[in-house]
């Protein structure tokens, strides 16, 4: 089926583009009567039954990727700053030797 073919709404009476339904039917929030020719909104159950359905199969997140979380290696910390002091001792002695 061509990308551009328009698929009409068929209680409000306009049309979308195929891809443009077919991203919101993924969605849940449009559902197909025909598909690939109307389509129409998805009641809040349905919306609601199709996004669990997405959670469902979703792959959970990695440790790491779990928002809000942080890993710290702390010896790696740890040795940036020892080498930040030394930077800065450095910098001073070079100041006050000049």
């Amino acid at each position: 089926m061509s990308q551009n073919t328009r698929v009409f709404h068929e209680t409000r009476g306009f049309s979308l583009k195929h891809s443009q339904v077919k991203k919101a039917v993924a969605d849940g929030s449009l559902m197909w009567v025909v598909f690939g020719k109307t389509f129409r909104n998805a009641t809040p159950a349905e919306s609601f039954a199709a996004r669990q359905i997405q959670a469902e199969e979703r792959e959970p997140l990695a440790l790491a990727e779990c928002h809000g979380l942080k890993v710290i290696n702390l010896p790696h910390l740890y040795e940036e700053r020892q080498l930040a002091r030394d930077a800065n001792l450095f910098a001073i002695n070079c100041e006050n030797a000049a």
